[in-house]
C-alpha cells in the first residue's frame, strides 16, 4: 500500500492551486500535488502514474473535456486514473457535458 496519495492538478489560476493544497493539507491526508499550469503538457505528463487527476474545464487554448478525450485517446482506459472536471460555472459545464453526451 502507498504512503502518500499522487495528484495532478491541472489549473490555469494560482489562486485556486493554492486553495486546492490548503484544502487537502486540512485534510490530514499524505499527498503530493503536481501543478500544470496549461493543458499542453497534460497528455505527457498523465503518463506517470498518478492516483488522481483534478481539471480546471477553462484552460488557455483548451478545456477540460477536450483534454480527457485526448487522453483517452492516448491512454489504453484501465490506466487513466480516476480524474474530475471542475469549473466555477457549473451549470453551464452541466449542459455542455450533457450536449456532449459525456
Amino acid at each position: 500500500m502507498q504512503d502518500t496519495f499522487r495528484i495532478l492538478l491541472v489549473e490555469d489560476d494560482e489562486i485556486d492551486q493554492m486553495s486546492f493544497k490548503r484544502y487537502l493539507k486540512d485534510t490530514k491526508i499524505a499527498h503530493h500535488v503536481t501543478c500544470i499550469y496549461d493543458g499542453g503538457s497534460v497528455l505527457q505528463e498523465a503518463t506517470n502514474e498518478y492516483d488522481c487527476i483534478f481539471m480546471d474545464y477553462m484552460l488557455p487554448g483548451t478545456d477540460g473535456l477536450a483534454l480527457l478525450k485526448k487522453l483517452l485517446d492516448v491512454l489504453v482506459i484501465h490506466l487513466l486514473p480516476p480524474y474530475i472536471i471542475f469549473d466555477s460555472y457549473l451549470i453551464f459545464f452541466s449542459v455542455h457535458l450533457f450536449r456532449s453526451q459525456a
